[in-house]
């Protein structure tokens, strides 16, 4: 069983500081439940799901960490972002890959948005450390597939398809059981949710 609780202590040992976003613990509390209720998950299915909520919500604290120990990024300002969205094969990959060629924009990695504290430009060793296990990683848990490439573009350093780093459920092979499971697990991790 999924304990919002337990995966918020679990994470905040990790990182060392307080949970201090309420409603979102409360967002965690709302999607533990629901899955609970309605997920009908095996054993091995609830500790994976508890692995990558402790996950994510461990990425969160670390970036309340970063602003609480670098307070001047809130001061920061991003001019006009980009979004790129597309519904499935549709070629937004692609897409991506062509706005990444272009110097006025900066597309976040897969392992970045994976791991992002801290910001890639502030420490370079542990930059790299967490793109190599990414890439690890990935050749681990995916497979390569014969002609897979022809269909997906994929590179180290590319960024991987947005709405599926947003939804934990596709990305994974796992279907969320319905649309407010989806939208929860999103608000709950800080990610977007993105309607494929």
């Amino acid at each position: 069983m999924l304990k919002a609780a337990d995966i918020i202590a679990q994470a905040e040992e990790h990182v060392g500081i307080s949970d201090s976003e309420r409603p979102v613990r409360a967002n965690l509390e709302r999607l533990a439940d629901s899955i609970n209720r309605t997920g009908s998950l095996s054993d091995d299915g609830i500790a994976l799901t508890r692995r990558h909520l402790i996950h994510d919500t461990v990425n969160r604290l670390e970036g309340l960490k970063w602003v609480r120990d670098y307070p001047e990024i809130v001061a920061e300002t991003i001019t006009a972002p980009t979004f790129l969205m597309g519904l499935p094969r549709s070629g937004t990959t692609y897409f991506q890959y062509l706005f990444d060629r272009d110097p006025r924009f900066r597309l976040i990695r897969t392992w970045e948005s994976l791991t992002p504290s801290p910001p890639p430009g502030f420490d370079l060793e542990s930059a790299l450390k967490r793109r190599s296990e990414w890439a690890d990683r990935r050749r681990r848990e995916h497979p390569s597939l014969e002609g897979f490439e022809a269909l997906h573009l994929y590179d180290e350093d590319g960024s991987d398809g947005v709405c599926r780093q947003a939804n934990p459920y596709q990305r994974r092979g796992t279907r969320g059981n319905d649309d407010a499971d989806q939208r929860g697990y999103a608000a709950a991790s800080g990610r977007g949710y993105c309607e494929n």
